[in-house]
């Protein structure tokens, strides 16, 4: 029997081919998610008898089909594996893509339904694997970083979601829509086809050796059962304050997503350019019309998020400052929220843009360390059950939120509403205040910390 003295974890080249891999399908995912209710105007002005209502349903539907269906499919994760529950999610979604290709018809808006419905239910497979892959792939001192660059990927496609279909879809005659919805279904279908042969040919489940401590232990213990593991994680109180706090927090985010169409138009059905927003919008696009500003705030909150995570990762991996960095990003996501909130009613667009990329760097960067920080408080328990548990909080109260937020905005206004919601902020800054710094993986890590000798492979294929 070896001792800690003998161990000697390996990192493999192949992980950077893995991480790639997931990357491209998150993105290709995630671009889906608001790509109809970013566009919601024009999406009622095509389809006959459709609400917007009915359009915010396009994004809900994801949210509650996760509530619905996260045990069956971590009974599914354990019993195949990641990449065969990777492979299943993959051919899900992509034949979810193909039948929105049919639904470019004025009268068949409940094909677009079945497409997205189609997809929310594949896509619960595949939501807890990042934390899982990378835990499985990933060393100890880049565990944190990989997890924000395998977030990286939704939150790029979720940026995309946002520029993507303003830019290809534009306002004009029904017929005039209707080639830009086809344009945006072909091309996300042809993705999807394409996404799903890559993971077929070269996706992995894990490498030969254990990349860490951690995951060596998770190894030689015996396996888990699934309905154990979520009753063992549920009765840890560090973990119901991050449950808390992470699903007040990102499911706030969630509905600000769906609706925020409505509220910029809103404030801003056409908007006057600054100086300072003419030159955003040179980079951005170069189409100026009010319509199309939804999109970019929304791409520019994604944007400053997608960057600012790979930085708070690469601190965390450094710092191991968890709870800290938790209570320093939800308070940040309360004020500049408020802020927001002041921004639409300024008049001034570019204070709103200028906001924006704030709101991305608080709230987004958050991702990554509520993943990592339950993956703390609940080892040894799979890295993909604590994740999904995690997300399934995000999706129950991003789901609630999102039908209360889109109500009020009709009863009250968008004001009334947006002060709710940076309550609802400032609710998760104080959930995370409570959660206790029982970092146990980190623990496991140190125990052999002198002793251990970390080589990289080079099985790169």
């Amino acid at each position: 029997m070896k001792s800690d003295m003998d161990f000697a974890f390996k990192l493999s080249k192949r992980r950077w081919l893995i991480m790639i891999l997931f990357m491209i399908y998150a993105i290709n995912g995630a671009i889906q998610w608001v790509q109809f209710s970013i566009i919601s105007d024009l999406v009622v002005k095509y389809y006959n008898d459709t609400s917007a209502t009915q359009v915010e349903w396009t994004t809900t539907c994801f949210m509650l089909a996760y509530v619905i269906f996260i045990v069956p499919s971590l009974y599914l994760l354990d019993k195949v594996g990641v990449r065969n529950t990777l492979i299943i999610g993959a051919t899900g979604v992509t034949i979810g893509t193909w039948i929105k290709v049919f639904s470019v018809h004025r009268d068949r808006f409940f094909l677009v339904l079945i497409g997205q419905s189609f997809q929310a239910v594949f896509q619960i497979l595949t939501f807890g694997l990042c934390a899982r892959f990378t835990a499985i792939w990933f060393g100890a001192n880049e565990i944190s970083i990989a997890g924000a660059l395998g977030l990286f990927g939704d939150q790029l496609g979720t940026a995309l979601a946002f520029y993507v279909p303003p830019a290809l879809v534009k306002d004009g005659t029904p017929e005039t829509i209707g080639e830009g919805l086809k344009k945006m279904h072909w091309l996300i279908a042809g993705s999807s086809t394409a996404v799903l042969l890559m993971i077929v040919l070269f996706f992995k489940s894990a490498p030969k050796l254990p990349p860490s401590a951690a995951q060596a232990k998770q190894r030689q213990s015996e396996k888990e059962n699934v309905f154990q593991a979520l009753k063992s994680i549920l009765r840890k109180r560090a973990f119901i304050f991050i449950l808390l706090s992470y699903g007040w927090n990102v499911g706030s985010f969630n509905a600000i997503a769906t609706l925020l169409n409505q509220i910029v138009l809103v404030n801003f059905p056409r908007a006057k350019c600054t100086r300072v927003l003419e030159w955003i919008r040179s980079i951005v696009t170069t189409y100026v019309d009010g319509k199309e500003d939804a999109g970019r705030i929304g791409f520019i909150m994604m944007v400053s998020g997608m960057f600012c995570s790979l930085i708070v990762g690469k601190i965390l991996d450094k710092t191991r400052k968890f709870k800290e960095t938790a209570v320093f990003l939800t308070t940040g996501s309360a004020i500049t929220y408020a802020a927001f909130s002041w921004s639409l009613k300024s008049g001034s667009l570019t204070t709103v843009y200028v906001v924006s990329f704030f709101i991305g760097f608080f709230i987004l960067s958050y991702y990554g360390t509520g993943f990592q920080m339950a993956i703390e408080v609940t080892f040894p328990v799979s890295e993909g059950i604590s994740s999904a548990i995690l997300f399934l909080s995000v999706q129950m109260h991003g789901c609630l939120i999102t039908i209360v937020y889109g109500y009020a905005v009709k009863l009250f206004g968008d004001l009334p509403s947006n002060i709710g919601l940076t309550v609802l902020f400032s609710i998760s800054a104080i959930f995370a205040c409570l959660i206790p710094a029982d970092l146990k993986r980190q623990s496991v890590e140190k125990s052999v910390h002198g002793k251990i000798h970390v080589e990289e492979t080079k099985d790169f294929i």
